[in-house]
């Protein structure tokens, strides 16, 4: 039922439903992440997202759904030591997830470390699954930071993509 809702467009009948099935069964983990997902992806309401996928993940701390989506929150919220610990969570239980290490390298990058960044942006494009748009910004961060070499393999994994 949720899924059509959700599907159609009507996310806050969709969220009413969940609300009502998390509190008859608290430990229903589903319930919990698609009401922190409906949150954030739908409303930008990250408080509330933030409360829901917190509780899916006490119940299920090895989903990388959760930690990225947690990740994402904290960034938001400027917390980005909390971000880049949920990151490795994500590519610990989850090492092919190349947003993930993706976002942890222009972490690094931001936080003036350049060689853990490209390690980790590298990684990214190696992993593959992410987007051709955040191939095309690693490659021109490569660019930008003068590792031409770098730039030119970013380049033809992006020219595979199409």
């Amino acid at each position: 039922m949720t899924v059509e809702l959700i599907n159609s467009g009507r996310h806050s009948e969709a969220i009413e439903i969940l609300k009502e099935i998390v509190r008859d069964y608290p430990g229903y983990f589903k319930g919990n992440a698609n009401l922190g997902e409906l949150y954030l992806e739908h409303y930008n309401q990250y408080d509330s997202a933030y409360k829901y996928l917190n509780i899916a993940k006490n119940q299920d701390s090895t989903s990388s759904f959760v930690l990225y989506a947690l990740s994402f929150i904290e960034l938001k919220r400027g917390n980005v030591d909390h971000a880049e610990r949920y990151l490795k969570k994500v590519i610990y239980y989850n090492p092919e997830h190349g947003d993930a290490y993706a976002k942890l390298g222009m972490i690094f990058l931001h936080k003036g470390n350049i060689d853990e960044g490209i390690k980790y942006l590298e990684k990214a494009i190696n992993t593959g699954g992410i987007p051709p748009p955040t191939i095309n910004r690693i490659c021109q961060i490569f660019d930008e930071l003068g590792f031409k070499d770098k730039n030119r393999s970013c380049l033809r994994k992006m020219s595979q993509k199409k």
